[in-house]
């Protein structure tokens, strides 16, 4: 191992750094000060410490490659590639991935981002305003990374897992798996664990415009931007009517930008506007494929898949918000994907 770790607390952590070579290693001791710990939370999909060793302040995130990736700075980032195609290999094995990132900070950027952190908590009181402060803040912060590597962790599936679900499902279970792998591990692990069998005709619903869009040209012939103009102005219409009459859950995020002009926060309430329009679309086509083939006595019997990931979860679901109306779950949006989703023999959804 090129690194141990020795001892430590909440302020402070000592390493062991391995050096030399050609039989004669030793592990050198290195202390860091604990600046700052930002906890991981689903919205981020990640983690950061801040930390000081030698008047450098340095700021290390670890999460899954799609957050991480979108995180990573345009410069210095020669192993990216690399790095990115061993994280899909192996996700694509069914192992768990995790990437790893880092970029120093700037003493008096690092001092005046506290600053305005601390300030800012010490004026909210409720719980909610607080953690959406944080995340504002965090998103500040980590950006402009730099991608170090990844963790691989093998995960074996207990004992009789498989024949269970298999037996779960012939018995007209359908199950439904929440889990923190990425698509490509979770897809995998379905397939190895019997949730989602071969034979399976299989629908995947992409967090990322582009991938989106790719497979619904390439595997369900959705053409947004041609053929199915007229499909996307219906979708749009449907929800904007829906959460004009509920504004009061759905608001606005208007264009405040930062220092370099740049508005995180408007950026992610624009993707996500725009990703709840094709999710209309692309389950509303599924919808239609289905029932269709209801129709088919050659379709009989057939068994269907639905991979969604975390961000279209959270452009379905009401918003998160204490005590919010039930009412919220008639978002056309919502109904629609509850139709598809219960039409299936299993559902998993993914970070």
């Amino acid at each position: 191992m090129g690194v141990v770790y020795f001892e430590g607390d909440d302020k402070r952590k000592v390493l062991g750094v391995l050096k030399g070579a050609n039989g004669s290693e030793f592990y050198v001791k290195e202390e860091f000060e604990i600046l700052k710990v930002m906890e991981f939370n689903s919205e981020r999909g990640m983690s950061s410490i801040v930390v000081q060793k030698d008047g450098l302040i340095f700021l290390y995130s670890k999460g899954g490659d799609g957050k991480i990736s979108l995180r990573l700075s345009e410069k210095n980032n020669e192993n990216k590639h690399k790095i990115l195609d061993k994280v899909k290999s192996c996700s694509e094995k069914g192992y768990r991935v995790l990437c790893s990132a880092m970029k120093i900070l700037d003493q008096a950027e690092y001092q005046n981002w506290s600053n305005e952190l601390n300030e800012g908590l010490e004026r909210l009181n409720d719980e909610k305003e607080k953690e959406n402060f944080s995340n504002e803040k965090y998103f500040e912060i980590e950006k402009g990374l730099i991608l170090l590597g990844c963790t691989v962790v093998e995960d074996k599936l207990q004992d009789n897992v498989p024949e269970t679900i298999k037996e779960l499902q012939s018995a007209g279970v359908n199950i439904w798996v929440l889990t923190g792998d990425n698509l490509e591990t979770a897809r995998n692990i379905g397939i190895a664990c019997n949730l989602l069998s071969e034979k399976m005709q299989k629908y995947f619903l992409f967090g990322e415009e582009k991938k989106m869009k790719e497979y619904m040209e390439e595997n369900l012939q959705i053409f947004v931007e041609s053929s199915d103009a007229a499909l996307v102005q219906e979708a749009t219409k449907a929800i904007n009517s829906f959460q004009e009459q509920h504004r009061k859950y759905y608001p606005v995020v208007g264009f405040n930008p930062d220092r370099s002009g740049i508005d995180k926060v408007h950026e992610g309430y624009v993707r996500g506007e725009n990703l709840k329009v094709l999710l209309f679309v692309v389950i509303k086509k599924i919808k239609e494929k289905m029932l269709k083939e209801n129709q088919n006595p050659e379709f009989n019997g057939t068994l269907r898949g639905l991979i969604i990931e975390t961000a279209c979860l959270n452009c379905i679901l009401p918003p998160p918000i204490k005590d919010f109306p039930s009412m919220l779950y008639n978002h056309p949006l919502s109904q629609l994907f509850l139709d598809v989703a219960l039409s299936t023999q299993a559902v998993v959804c993914c970070r």
